[in-house]
């Protein structure tokens, strides 16, 4: 399953990212990420993406605009994660991205989301929120998925999660998204192709 986590800074895209953490964690999943956590994971490398032996796992992608960005969605680079994306449900892959803006995503990737959830905060844009509104959406059945988007989407549910609660049970201190890991890192390969292959 591929679960698009989109809203604006401090709307909680994050904190809702460690939940899944914690449920792969619980399940015995094994967790890969870009981004520290104190749940045991392995860091993300592109090699690890495009191997198809990677089965039964949880990877989170958070800021992925920084890795896939939508004005490169014609490399090579772009490519081989896209056939990553369109494979993981046959690999039992879970794969979770977040992000700000719809635009700043390659849209071959960002549309082939199962579930997207859109998260605000409340009140909005303020550094110490008092409620997050998590909106689950789902892509309606007669919606081609190449042209999934927020405004093609059918709400099922939304969640509103007290900041107070949140802080209570400690999920703030799971994380830390300061921590980023770097891109570089990331594209570190045995192959030469790198991310500015030439495009086609």
């Amino acid at each position: 399953m591929q679960v698009n986590v989109c809203g604006q800074k401090g709307s909680g895209k994050s904190t809702l990212m460690t939940f899944f953490a914690d449920w792969a964690w619980v399940n015995y999943i094994q967790i890969y990420a870009n981004y520290k956590m104190e749940y045991e994971h392995t860091k993300i490398n592109i090699d690890m993406l495009t191997n198809f032996e990677l089965k039964q796992a949880l990877v989170l992608l958070d800021e992925v605009y920084l890795l896939l960005s939508s004005e490169e969605h014609r490399t090579m680079f772009n490519r081989l994660m896209t056939y990553f994306f369109w494979q993981s449900r046959k690999r039992y892959v879970d794969v979770v991205i977040s992000y700000q803006y719809n635009t700043s995503v390659d849209p071959k990737i960002r549309s082939g989301a199962d579930l997207w959830i859109i998260c605000e905060s409340i009140p909005p844009l303020q550094r110490d929120a008092d409620y997050f509104l998590w909106t689950l959406k789902v892509p309606r059945e007669t919606t081609l998925s190449a042209f999934y988007d927020v405004d093609a989407l059918e709400t099922i549910n939304e969640i509103v999660v007290p900041a107070e609660l949140l802080d209570k049970c400690g999920v703030w201190d799971l994380f830390d998204t300061d921590e980023l890991q770097p891109i570089n890192e990331i594209l570190q390969s045995k192959f030469q192709w790198g991310r500015d292959h030439a495009k086609r």
